[in-house]
């Protein structure tokens, strides 16, 4: 077979557009839709001729294809086909995240295969056109990054979704590589929602960690071989992380790593010798050391201990107005007597 005749069906993409512009994993995909702007009362209303008629079909319609699908056919028409020596590692891959319950597990293992999917045949190449989107090793392709994987596992289609601008239009499960109570356990694992983008019960949104690690030279430490990052909330300590620059790895790895005592300690000693040495400079410390205190304690006021304020705060007011209204002058019988009642008492 020529180069030119084996390009023509095999559309390799180089890269992982997933990796370098990642779905968050909380981002839901839309559900299914039942009107738009033109007012149309359904899906089904418009669709003869239409894009969305050749996806219901089965054809292609120019978007992207996951792994385990391929097409065939002219051009214009081209169906799309489950391709079985893809399919079953995708199969794998669902089955085994549900073993496991951990995407980063999965992950880990993923990294350590040669390839996730094996190079087609050359028989293949000429029967089938495959739209590839998944970095090439040697002996055929594996994902570069966690967030391809995530993708994949959240991808509805292998549950037999038909999906057609990032809308479900509806299921068919003769065109399902998983099953799609598994593809939909899958989907809720990832993103935490349902399809309609909801929060599943029991999932809160995610939030900055107030328990982070800690150290004194936290997002001050500098390194131009890498991002210096604390971890470890228990033990805390200096780490540069590296990108994945060789072939197959997933995840960023640890270049250095370094006790965060060790530094800071270092780092204090020789900041109690300069203020030994220069009053100035002690003075400057020691207003920067007030200014963090007040700072840190305004911002770690608790919630109760606001309350307690706003109640003591409530309390001063009502008997600031309750002297107030006792000195009122009276206007009618009720104030009146009122005001007699406590007129020894004010001394008028």
């Amino acid at each position: 077979m020529s180069y030119t005749k084996m390009q023509s069906k095999l559309q390799l993409f180089t890269g992982e557009w997933r990796c370098k512009h990642p779905r968050h994993p909380s981002a839901p995909l839309p559900p299914l839709r039942g009107s738009s702007t033109t007012g149309r009362k359904s899906v089904l209303g418009r669709m003869n001729g239409s894009q969305e008629a050749k996806a219901l079909q089965g054809l292609f319609v120019g978007t992207n294809l996951g792994m385990g699908f391929v097409t065939k056919g002219k051009k214009k028409e081209q169906t799309i086909l489950i391709y079985e020596p893809w399919a079953d590692r995708i199969r794998w891959m669902f089955k085994h995240f549900k073993e496991l319950d951990d995407v980063y597990k999965l992950g880990h293992e993923i990294e350590g295969m040669a390839y996730l999917f094996p190079d087609p045949s050359a028989d293949d190449f000429l029967t089938y056109t495959f739209k590839i989107h998944m970095t090439k090793v040697p002996g055929g392709f594996k994902p570069s990054c966690i967030e391809t994987i995530k993708y994949m596992l959240s991808n509805l289609s292998y549950g037999g979704a038909i999906i057609y601008k990032g809308a479900i239009i509806t299921w068919d499960s003769t065109r399902a590589i998983v099953d799609k109570e598994l593809a939909l356990w899958a989907y809720h694992k990832i993103t935490g929602r349902d399809i309609e983008g909801n929060l599943l019960d029991g999932v809160e949104r995610r939030s900055l960690r107030e328990d982070s690690a800690q150290a004194v030279l936290k997002y001050l430490l500098r390194d131009p071989a890498g991002a210096i990052y604390v971890l470890n909330r228990d033990h805390p300590g200096y780490v540069r992380l590296k990108d994945r620059k060789v072939k197959g790895k997933l995840f960023k790895y640890t270049d250095f790593s370094i006790r965060a005592h060790l530094v800071d300690g270092i780092f204090l000693e020789r900041v109690k010798a300069l203020a030994i040495a220069d009053q100035h400079i002690a003075q400057t410390i020691e207003q920067s050391i007030k200014s963090l205190e007040e700072q840190h304690i305004e911002e770690t006021v608790s919630i109760e201990d606001q309350l307690v304020n706003v109640r003591l705060e409530i309390k001063k007011t009502l008997a600031f107005l309750h002297d107030k209204i006792l000195m009122l002058t009276p206007y009618d019988g009720t104030q009146t007597e009122v005001s007699e009642a406590h007129h020894g008492e004010c001394h008028y």
